[in-house]
């Protein structure tokens, strides 16, 4: 009885302080939105589980201290139309758009690179470097965390945790910008989340509702929104939690459209 009450505890601390690195995150892309210069401080961090969750019954025991493989995110387009993908990192990020100069064209915003994906084509971003944090979106047709009718996927690939010595992959869909297109994320490690609507996506794992920057409320929001889209319930376990963090080694992908 005493060993499951201190498990219990230390559950209910690590989800607290994940959702309070959601809020950072949330934050940091705010002071992108006021600088054209400068996409912020801070990293995604959010913790699904104590032991990593990829799903509502699914549980994944935490990796080893060794060095993650390359990871690797294909982005997909099958919105019917070519579409100019737009990449943008957080300051401290350290990937940032020179890494994929190859294809990736940087334009005013040094921490932003855009490249174009045919109807039903894709694109490969490699993350050779696995033990520097990468830390970025994905979006359409706009910079990351502008406006407000803005889909993105968001991730931070990479990161150490230096309390269990693992590093750990956080991701997730974003309408915290409003909704332009349908958007799904997939691991290899298993899990697929999708938005394909504005609203609706109160239960939808590993989704931002619109305009809901805290995951269940929208404090400090960019856009205007309905805060009855909001979750209810983001407890990694039996909730719904609006980003998921796995072990880091898995490949993934980003679908634009349906």
């Amino acid at each position: 009885m005493k060993k499951a009450m201190v498990l219990m505890l230390v559950v209910l601390s690590i989800g607290l302080m994940g959702t309070a690195r959601a809020q950072e995150f949330r934050q940091d892309s705010d002071l992108f939105i006021t600088s054209s210069d400068l996409l912020g401080s801070g990293a995604a961090e959010c913790i699904q589980d104590l032991f990593g969750l990829s799903g509502p019954r699914e549980r994944r025991v935490f990796t080893a201290s060794a060095s993650p493989p390359v990871n690797t995110v294909t982005v997909i387009n099958k919105t019917g139309s070519s579409i100019e993908v737009h990449l943008g990192f957080l300051a401290n990020s350290c990937y940032q758009p020179s890494a994929f100069s190859s294809f990736c064209t940087t334009g005013s915003n040094q921490y932003i690179c855009t490249f174009p994906v045919g109807n039903n084509d894709s694109q490969v971003l490699t993350f050779t470097n696995s033990t520097c944090t990468a830390s970025f979106a994905l979006s359409v047709d706009q910079d990351p965390w502008q406006g407000c009718s803005n889909t993105m996927a968001e991730f931070t690939l990479h990161d150490y945790w230096s309390f269990n010595n693992t590093y750990q992959d956080t991701f997730d869909i974003s309408l915290v910008n409003g909704f332009s297109v349908s958007a799904t994320l997939t691991s290899t490690a298993g899990g697929s989340y999708s938005a394909t609507s504005a609203t609706g996506n109160q239960t939808n794992l590993g989704v931002f509702p619109a305009g809901c920057t805290t995951c269940t409320g929208q404090q400090g929001s960019p856009c205007p929104g309905d805060p009855a889209q909001c979750k209810t319930n983001e407890n990694p376990v039996g909730g719904y939690p609006c980003q998921i963090t796995q072990a880091s080694g898995s490949d993934y992908s980003v679908t634009f459209g349906q």
